[in-house]
């Protein structure tokens, strides 16, 4: 459940970036790219966590008698808030699914109840019933009262939706409402959604005919009938698109300029998280410090003289006194490596080296 509300946050963010930087623009394609992609990177990044903040925590030491590696199972309770909530999830999300069947349902049975005419780039659908002129993915439909006298401004709309594949964006849209019905933004995420679709098809009409022209027909057609869910209608968001048309506001560069911010604010607040750092009670000092055993380490000593570096093996031991330690040299027989960079030639060389027996070897030379 945290998962489906960090998203739903992420998701705000990028809604809220569109309608502050981008809506009222006339770049419709990056609008729509920019409206996908935040649908996108709001399920990615939160599932993305990478560790960055540390988080201190202190264990208290076991107490005598207790066997760290005997595991006791906690009670589980079937009816938590936790369950509760899961159950109310799945139940509007299978409620979601099932509307979206139907409505898909509703569609096919009208593509195979009604006249085919097939074309280069798609079919039309002559209906018998009250479904006005629109698409869905490769679907034309038209009724048949309207077929003989249909505006060729209708059919060269509808055209730019099914070549650019709009329908595909709404199907994705309906399952992201499925899983994440609980969030209303999706609500005005989806009308953003098909405005712009809408406008783009005004846009690819209008390098077909004239723009006064259209614009006429388009105040000659308000007040269409309502459409099915899923398909795009060409009788929707007149006055809106209208002053689309005429409106010359482009994106300004540094509006673009702010997408990486953006996407950097997303990425910062729901990727990045916490890592635990175990912490201990020092209060016992003398006492760890005389627990702690022996370490070895290595030291890198550097001659600026000879522009060269020597690694020391040192061992670390404790001296009795609370917090303090001596170094000495160790006696193991130790393998390091020396990486030796040549400003001359801008060539590193690394050597394996046996600090016991003062064996040097050379193995990569670049």
């Amino acid at each position: 459940m945290n998962y489906l509300l960090t998203v739903s946050l992420c998701l705000a963010l990028f809604y809220g970036g569109y309608l502050l930087l981008y809506r009222g623009k006339n770049n419709h394609i990056f609008n729509r790219i920019y409206l996908l992609g935040g649908l996108v990177l709001s399920l990615l990044l939160p599932a993305w966590q990478i560790p960055i903040f540390p988080e201190y925590v202190t264990f208290a030491p076991l107490p005598e008698g207790v066997n760290p590696t005997v595991v006791i199972p906690a009670k589980t309770e079937l009816f938590t808030w936790q369950n509760v909530l899961l159950i109310i999830w799945l139940s509007g999300v299978l409620l979601r699914l099932s509307l979206t069947f139907i409505r898909f349902f509703r569609l096919q049975m009208l593509i195979e109840n009604g006249e085919k005419i097939p074309t280069a780039d798609y079919t039309k659908i002559i209906t018998e019933g009250n479904v006005p002129v629109s698409s869905f993915l490769y679907y034309m439909f038209i009724p048949r009262a309207e077929y003989a006298t249909i505006s060729p401004y209708k059919i060269k709309h509808e055209e730019t939706h099914i070549k650019q594949k709009h329908s595909y964006d709404i199907l994705f849209l309906e399952l992201y409402r499925a899983v994440f019905w609980f969030n209303p933004i999706l609500i005005f995420y989806e009308r953003s959604l098909r405005a712009v679709h809408e406008f783009l098809a005004d846009a690819g009409t209008l390098k077909f005919f004239p723009q006064d022209g259209y614009t006429d027909f388009l105040l000659q057609q308000a007040g269409g009938r309502a459409s099915a869910k899923l398909i795009h209608n060409f009788s929707s968001l007149f006055k809106t698109r209208i002053d689309m048309i005429y409106e010359n506001a482009k994106t300004k560069t540094w509006r673009y300029a702010l997408l990486p911010a953006v996407i950097l604010t997303a990425f910062t607040l729901f990727s990045f998280t916490t890592y635990p750092v175990p912490t201990q009670d020092l209060s016992d000092t003398a006492v760890l410090i005389d627990s702690i055993p022996e370490q070895v380490d290595t030291v890198i000593v550097y001659d600026p003289e000879t522009k060269t570096e020597t690694v020391h093996i040192v061992r670390k031991k404790t001296t009795g006194e609370p917090n303090t330690f001596t170094w000495e040299s160790a006696d193991e027989n130790q393998i390091d490596t020396i990486t030796v960079f040549d400003p001359e030639t801008f060539k590193e060389t690394i050597y394996i080296v046996n600090h016991k027996t003062g064996v040097t070897d050379t193995i990569r030379q670049e």
